[in-house]
């Protein structure tokens, strides 16, 4: 198959939505198919028909000399384009995208780019426009997949279309348990940093601080894209866009996230798979792997429930060994080869219809 996944930007800093369309890039062009990663550059559409090319080749020149990270697969060809129209789209068996507002564009698309699927990895409603999202669940010819069982609820109700399920993997290669469970620091922690409101930060900060009044032998790790917060405790270790996230996680007896909306959230997967006991908000973002054999849950906006919660694990070594032991085996069922299988399948039984 030839396959065009289209992505509404490229940024510098990893991301968990454009990672995910990655990895399936790669690991379908590992199995054969022929792979395009299309950026679109809205900046470029300002420029003439004739400066287009040398804005796209000096963008090109800057991605040479300034490595990106993500490694795509060999084969892969990563492009720019200019709009997602016929005259800028190539032709394709399959066009996957992801982010809301393109399904717009890729709608008017011809049957010669490809059957159309819409790859939603959240409920994409902060840029305001409930009312748009809401419609693009419902576009004339494109099919619809979900990263999690929450999603496919939200989905469901604003279209008579069937919803796919295709949860989200872990990057074994890259994320292992490496230092046992059992030897880990009861009092070790770590998060990720976000600045977006819904991804509830400020929640697990206040947590963490109630935690150290009580356990001054603290430890945090912070993780994040963004630069650290101008207020940051010096107990607090922080890591921007680290290269040993899995070091990180494995020298934690706890991961913890306070976010009040995810679609399939990865770091907490990714914790768990490296022996973290999870304690996590009650969203639909954490329910496809979190329950009460795998997670501490608390309610999200809940402060005070998490820091009773973190106090609680660390006060007792048998019960956050046994839940991490418990998250790391189930976890396990999350890997890039079966999530791509069912991808491949899905596609191959769309284009014979």
């Amino acid at each position: 198959m030839t396959i065009n996944f289209l992505l509404p930007y490229r940024t510098k800093s990893p991301g968990g939505g454009l990672k995910v369309m990655y990895e399936y890039a790669n690991h379908l062009a590992d199995r054969g198919h022929d792979i395009r990663v299309l950026h679109l550059r809205k900046r470029f559409q300002r420029y003439s028909a004739w400066m287009y090319p040398i804005a796209r080749w000096l963008k090109n020149v800057e991605n040479s000399f300034f490595p990106f990270w993500f490694k795509f697969h060999k084969t892969c060809k990563v492009q720019y384009v200019r709009s997602v129209t016929d005259k800028d789209m190539p032709d394709a068996d399959v066009i996957i995208y992801t982010w809301w507002e393109l399904g717009f564009d890729v709608e008017k698309l011809a049957l010669r780019k490809g059957i159309k699927v819409n790859l939603i990895q959240d409920y994409e409603i902060w840029t305001g426009d409930t009312a748009a999202v809401h419609r693009s669940y419902d576009l004339k010819g494109v099919h619809n997949i979900v990263i999690a069982s929450g999603l496919r609820e939200i989905v469901s109700s604003f279209t008579q279309k069937p919803v796919f399920i295709l949860p989200n993997a872990i990057d074994t290669h890259t994320f292992h348990l490496v230092n046992p469970i059992e030897n880990r620091n009861p009092a070790s922690l770590c998060m990720m940093y976000h600045i977006q409101e819904r991804k509830g930060t400020k929640y697990g900060l206040e947590a963490l601080h109630t935690v150290k009044k009580r356990i001054p032998d603290l430890t945090v790790n912070l993780f994040s894209v963004f630069d650290a917060p101008d207020d940051l405790p010096d107990w607090m270790i922080f890591h921007k866009k680290p290269h040993n996230l899995c070091q990180i996680y494995n020298q934690s007896a706890i991961y913890i996230t306070s976010s009040l909306q995810e679609g399939w959230a990865l770091p907490p997967a990714e914790a768990m798979h490296c022996g973290c006991a999870l304690i996590c908000t009650k969203i639909s973002g954490h329910q496809d792997y979190a329950s009460e054999e795998t997670a501490s849950q608390v309610q999200p906006q809940q402060p005070q429930q998490m820091a009773e919660a973190i106090m609680e694990l660390i006060s007792h070594p048998d019960r956050r060994i046994r839940l991490a032991q418990a998250g790391h085996r189930f976890i396990q069922q999350f890997s890039w080869e079966k999530s791509t299988n069912l991808l491949e399948t899905f596609l191959k039984e769309h284009i014979k219809l």
